[in-house]
């Protein structure tokens, strides 16, 4: 049996992974919820800009790469050039915006 000393450094660093977890932003029954007020975009702003605080490497977004990855990759692209405005999805309304913030 092999044994491990478990006192021994680790040879790499951990990776530190922050999870965000929110409703479907255009789902049907939370239309009561508008994410496109004002308000509310002040409100995910702050969100992003804290989220944006913490310095991910990199930002994952909730689709199937097969079905959606050629439209996230266009609308992203139209995003950054300031092209087209994100709709009620979390997908924009948060991934664009902090990816957005983070390599501007």
């Amino acid at each position: 049996m092999l044994e491990v000393d478990r006192a021994a450094p680790l040879p790499v660093k951990p990776v530190e992974v922050l999870l965000l977890a929110t409703f479907h932003f255009a789902q049907q029954d939370t239309t009561k919820v508008d994410v496109l007020t004002p308000a509310r975009q002040r409100e995910i702003e702050r969100l992003a800009a804290s989220l944006v605080r913490f310095r991910p490497t990199k930002v994952f977004v909730e689709q199937q790469p097969y079905f959606a990855q050629k439209r996230i990759d266009s609308t992203y692209a139209l995003y950054r050039a300031g092209q087209w405005t994100p709709r009620r999805n979390e997908v924009y309304q948060l991934g664009y915006r902090i990816a957005g913030m983070l390599w501007a």
